[in-house]
């Protein structure tokens, strides 16, 4: 990843050389930022978000900055599990179904937790060498 002297994002091929418009994207609740580039938006069928529990399928015909739409088929096969995707908006606590019952017994518990935007899974931030089984 190049940044050029205005603040540009770009990536060089290795094989041709050319250069491609990167996009950041938002920082995590961790602090990291994520890019890709333009073209491989372009190329894409689907993109895949949150290890597979959402997909969205690319939509010419969508008046966006990013033209693709949820896979609401494949969405609500997780309903039983994770709930609606219209329960994002809702706090943890109203949140339906089995994977927001562990995240609450896990918050209950002094778990590092994070939810946030998330529809079909949360985060569990823990340092692995501080675990201790007992």
């Amino acid at each position: 990843v190049f940044f050029d002297n205005y603040g540009d994002h770009n990536k060089r091929d290795k094989e041709s050389g050319q250069r491609y418009d990167i996009l950041a994207f938002p920082p995590s609740s961790t602090g990291l930022q994520g890019y890709i580039s333009v073209h491989t938006l372009e190329l894409a069928d689907a993109y895949v978000v949150e290890n597979g529990g959402r997909i969205f399928l690319t939509d010419s015909r969508a008046l966006t900055a990013l033209p693709a739409s949820e896979d609401m088929k494949w969405r609500e096969t997780h309903n039983e599990v994770a709930g609606s995707v219209h329960e994002v908006s809702k706090p943890i606590a109203e949140r339906q179904g089995p994977l927001w019952d562990v995240y609450r017994s896990l918050k209950d518990g002094q778990w590092p937790v994070d939810a946030r935007s998330y529809t079909t899974e949360f985060r569990v931030r823990t340092n692995l060498l501080s675990l201790q089984i007992m």
